[in-house]
């Protein structure tokens, strides 16, 4: 098998270790039809020392939730 590194926010570091076959990826409730692209495990952030992470995660998809909601509203005029 081939194996691919990949970076995340940070120090956090990870390799592809199982793809998931077409029609069986993750989804959310809230939005099945955005695609999830990667995991990390949350335990990754605290043992790397970068809790800083959670923080920017949040933030980052407070922003794009806001600008979801603003784009709705300019396109409802």
């Amino acid at each position: 098998m081939n194996t691919t590194k990949l970076t995340f926010f940070s120090a956090l570091k990870s390799i592809i270790g199982e793809v998931v076959p077409g029609g069986y990826e993750p989804y959310t409730e809230f939005r099945p039809e955005e695609e999830i692209s990667s995991f990390f495990a949350p335990g990754a952030i605290l043992a790397r020392m970068v809790p800083s992470t959670l923080t920017t995660m949040l933030g980052n998809k407070v922003l794009v939730e806001l600008k979801r909601s603003l784009k709705d509203i300019y396109d409802a005029k």
